[in-house]
């Protein structure tokens, strides 16, 4: 039961940090869709989003590896 707990838990903290990419990601397919010009702003809200995600990645790994 504790093992289902934790795979629950994960899907609940990663949820919100997924929902920004996935709304760029969907309104940039909609706007090449429909032809629409605004479509560098949600690929530029993607690009930061990988960009910061990445960057704190790459800064926590030694720390996540290590960690007893």
């Amino acid at each position: 039961m504790s093992t289902r707990n934790r795979e629950l838990l994960l899907s609940i903290i990663l949820f919100p940090i997924f929902i920004p990419a996935l709304l760029a990601m969907v309104q940039a397919t909609g706007d090449i869709f429909t032809g629409d010009s605004d479509l560098m702003l949600w690929i530029k809200m993607l690009v930061g989003y990988d960009i910061i995600f990445t960057t704190v990645s790459l800064l926590l790994f030694d720390t996540a590896l290590h960690a007893d």
